[in-house]
């Protein structure tokens, strides 16, 4: 009798133990019942701290990976500073880390995706190293920073899947070679003209402009007015150019044009690759009575967020700026409340307006019409045929209108709507839509 007594206290326990099993994994595994914050805390520590007893060196990965994106950021505040030399010393600590970012980040991603060794996934090397690298392409060939491209070309060498930014390299010492002989041909020749430049060094006159506007921006060079062109001189040789500073408060116009009473709207975009419908930033600049009274940028995330290197290499837009911004068609509303019913023109208006319709179409965004817009290159080819080009920089110095960061989206639509200020006061008429009806009635 007792030991039929102990055999059913050890079943009742044996069952006790069986239920309570089953009714803890039910709770866990109930949706209606989520886990506490102190619960998904103490479980992400024990996992990390399995992970840390699993792989000891994961740590010290994070650390890597992080360091690398502070030192990322730390290049885009400086370049939002204007301070050149810090982002080159930034870019340049950068770089010195990769080999060793690019090791903990595809050990990462492999641990992450779960992949054998030997067998990790594609490093994204595009998106995640363009900060640094971008800023080497931007502003050491102008500089002439021929040991800091080799340097940067040898370790780059040492990772894979790099081929496209060591050609990109290849360019800048060839771009440091182009720069030199710029500089060598204004110290024999002062004074020169962009078309002699050209013809002197054997140059297409695109490649000479290229040239010029980096070594202008790094202020190596001096472009002084001559009738309709410009001459061109180093920094010592320049004569006074007789031009007076605009006052200021001018907004980039000068005081003979900010009389003039114009209303008109200048809108810029920019790409991140050479499809039309890849538009990654637009700008808008208001005038009102020949003045800037108001400008916006809208940041918009290309499809896919795709970008082209060469493309970041010209505005310096970087595919974290747009991972999270919104599509083309959800600013196109905000960009027409701001533009109201005034004319609206670009520099160069067949690029804008394709890139403004067709990433309106990728979208299907068709009730959403894009503006008629004017072309102030256009415009600056009939009325002044003897500028050296017609380029914004070149047209918006003509017209006494500065170009602060060219390519940067505000700062062109500004320069615009210069022009466009500057060209309604040369015909002496108050809004665009008539200075192009008084060119195009002179053509015909």
């Amino acid at each position: 009798m007792e030991e039929l007594l102990s055999l059913s206290i050890i079943a009742v326990l044996v069952y006790w133990l069986i239920r309570r099993r089953r009714t803890a994994g039910n709770a866990q595994s109930r949706p209606d019942q989520p886990a506490t914050p102190a619960q998904r805390a103490s479980r992400k520590r024990s996992s990390t701290d399995d992970s840390a007893r699993l792989d000891p060196d994961a740590a010290a990965r994070r650390e890597v990976i992080e360091r690398h994106f502070e030192l990322n950021q730390a290049i885009e505040m400086a370049k939002a500073a204007g301070d050149l030399d810090r982002v080159l010393s930034t870019a340049r600590q950068s770089i010195a880390q990769l080999p060793e970012f690019a090791m903990a980040w595809s050990e990462q991603r492999r641990q992450e995706r779960g992949h054998a060794d030997g067998a990790a996934p594609e490093p994204e090397w595009e998106s995640l190293t363009v900060p640094a690298l971008v800023a080497i392409h931007q502003i050491a060939p102008a500089r002439g920073e021929r040991e800091l491209i080799v340097w940067t070309r040898e370790v780059v060498r040492q990772i894979p899947g790099m081929e496209d930014q060591l050609d990109q390299l290849r360019r800048d010492l060839e771009d440091v070679e182009a720069c030199e002989a710029v500089l060598a041909h204004l110290a024999d020749n002062p004074g020169v003209k962009q078309a002699g430049m050209a013809r002197g060094l054997g140059l297409d006159g695109h490649r000479v402009r290229s040239l010029l506007h980096w070594l202008e921006r790094g202020h190596d060079i001096v472009r002084v007015p001559s009738g309709k062109t410009h001459r061109l001189y180093l920094p010592r040789d320049a004569p006074d150019s007789g031009v007076d500073e605009a006052p200021s408060g001018a907004t980039g116009l000068t005081t003979a044009l900010r009389s003039v009473s114009v209303e008109l709207a200048a809108v810029d975009v920019e790409t991140a690759s050479g499809d039309r419908d890849s538009a990654c930033a637009i700008a808008v600049a208001v005038v009102s009575r020949g003045r800037i009274v108001e400008t916006r940028r809208w940041y918009v995330r290309p499809p896919d967020n795709a970008y082209r290197a060469s493309n970041v290499r010209i505005h310096g837009i970087q595919p974290h700026r747009t991972a999270d911004a919104p599509p083309f068609p959800e600013v196109w509303p905000e960009v027409q409340d701001l533009i109201g019913g005034l004319d609206v023109l670009a520099h160069n208006a067949a690029f804008d307006g394709s890139v403004i319709r067709r990433s309106l179409a990728q979208h299907r965004a068709h009730d959403a019409a894009a503006p008629t817009l004017f072309c102030t290159c256009q415009l600056s080819r009939r009325l002044w045929p003897d500028l050296d080009n017609h380029t914004l920089p070149v047209v918006a110095a003509h017209c006494g209108v500065p170009v602060e960061d060219h390519h940067d989206p505000v700062a062109d639509a500004v320069a615009a709507a210069g022009i466009g200020v500057a060209i309604c006061a040369t015909l002496n008429v108050s809004s665009i839509r008539k200075a192009h009806e008084i060119v195009a009635g002179r053509a015909s």
